[in-house]
């Protein structure tokens, strides 16, 4: 479980990686390169493929409860894609990838990323990114993190997440 690393009540809390957090991410990543390497099989083998996506979210299930209120946010995992939807106002809905670029370390609200002050915070080192994934002034990272197009209707509760970079064409044959 990650620690504490400020305690007042003027300053937001971040929370740091334990030894153990970071030996178990690095036993992940170990295990899928190992498995990778021994197997012959392929990234997408292992992880799913990173092709275009349409993934519908339904703020009525369970997963996606924290969705219905005004900054919370949902772990999506959809294949080999890692994405962090978060509720920016009643009609709005945005999905920004959630591995930080400084160290591809996991931004998730189960190990303790929020949502402040209009910016994504990083649990692991702090560094902030906006509602369009561009990092903030004072951050780490110098690096941008995707962001994908959200569809949002409010009266159906439902969210539709356009991810990759093959997004069929909307305009009409000529």
């Amino acid at each position: 479980m990650a620690k504490k690393v400020h305690d007042t009540a003027d300053e937001l809390n971040i929370l740091q990686p334990t030894r153990r957090d970071a030996i178990r991410t690095t036993i992940k990543g170990s295990c899928g390169l190992a498995l990778l390497s021994a197997s012959g099989c392929t990234f997408a083998d292992v992880y799913g493929d990173l092709g275009y996506r349409e993934i519908e979210l339904d703020l009525n299930t369970s997963q996606y409860t924290s969705l219905q209120t005004v900054g919370g946010m949902a772990d999506v995992t959809e294949g080999a894609w890692q994405i962090l939807a978060i509720r920016l106002s009643e009609t709005e809905i945005i999905a920004l990838n959630r591995i930080c670029p400084h160290e591809q370390l996991e931004m998730s609200p189960n190990i303790g990323a929020v949502w402040f002050d209009n910016s994504l915070i990083c649990p692991h080192h702090g560094s902030r990114f906006d509602a369009t994934g561009q990092p903030l002034p004072g951050s780490l990272s110098d690096q941008a993190i995707d962001s994908y197009r959200v569809e949002f209707d409010a009266g159906a509760n439902k969210a539709t997440l356009y991810v990759g970079e093959d997004e069929p064409s909307t305009s009409a044959p000529t």
